[in-house]
Formats: structure tokens, sequence, C-alpha cells
């Protein structure tokens, strides 16, 4: 993953007439670190002229972070879940003026969120089954400016999970 991520920093400054890769921002600025260290940004979407993704800043867990590509820029976007575990959003996709995400605010497990890219405009938008497998969706299924995810709906006691086709 550091590879990828530093290839891609790379190729950005080469195309930007920078002579060599600089660090954007160092979001997790501790020297004593567990494995893995660093923020581990991942999940990156491009909503406007911001790049939102999730990372682990040391203090809040892995939450929602967005940049507009300068160091300033480049900050928490929402803390969904308060205290040091974190939401852990995930699937991040923009669908025409419009992020989708899926996020554990702490209440009912992973649920979907949608943004305006706007703290405000920021909300859970649908509760599916509690649990950890509530919600799966990928951006491979974005038709047109509509979302569409596959959502753990129930439990057949003779089948096991019922997933089905949502938008």
């Amino acid at each position: 993953m550091l590879r990828e991520i530093t290839l891609v920093l790379a190729c950005a400054a080469l195309a930007h007439g920078q002579s060599a890769p600089r660090l954007l921002a160092d979001l997790d600025p501790r020297v004593i670190q567990s494995p893995p260290p660093g923020s581990q940004p991942a999940d990156f979407a491009r909503l406007g002229a911001w790049t939102f993704f999730g990372a682990d800043d040391g203090v809040h867990g892995r939450e929602l972070f967005h940049t507009n590509g300068t160091v300033f820029g480049t900050s928490l976007f929402l803390d969904l879940r308060p205290g040091p575990a974190g939401s852990s959003p995930r699937d991040l996709v923009a669908v025409g003026i419009q992020l989708f995400f899926v996020a554990d605010d702490g209440v009912d497990g992973p649920q979907l969120f949608v943004s305006d890219g706007a703290a405000a405009g920021t909300r859970r938008i649908a509760t599916g089954i509690p649990g950890p497998r509530s919600f799966h969706f990928t951006t491979d299924w974005v038709l047109g400016q509509r979302l569409v995810f596959l959502a753990l709906s129930g439990v057949d006691l003779s089948n096991g999970l019922l997933v089905n086709l949502w938008r």
C-alpha cells in the first residue's frame, strides 16, 4: 500500500512540475506507534475540489478526512464517532454532487452515510440490520447519477443471510 501511495504522490508531483514528491500532511505525528505506523490513508473519493478519505490521526481513531491538495487544506472533515475508536469510513464513492460512504457511528454498526461536501450536510441515510456486515457496496455500481449497492436485509433461518440489491 505504501508503494502505491508513494507512486501516486510521485506521479502527481511530476505532473505539476515539482522535482520530487513531498509530504502533504502528517496526520498522525506520534513518534512511538504500534504497527502499522502512520495514518494509513485509504478509500479516496473526489467530490468537487475536495478529495475525501479515511485516516487515523492517532487522536480520533479512523475518521473521515478531506484535502484540497494543500497543507492547510488537509484536515479532519467529521468525527462521526467521537473518541479513540473512530467510525472507520470505507467504500467512499462520489455520485453527482454527493459523497456516499459506510461508517460506524457507534449506534447500529456500519451504516450508509451521505454528504454534500459540508460537515453539516453529512447524515446517515439508511439503517440496515445492526452489526458488522450491515452494508456492502462498491463503486462499480454507480449507474449514471444513482448508487446501487448490496445490503443485508434480514436473516432466513433456513438459508442464512438475505442480501438484496438496493438503490
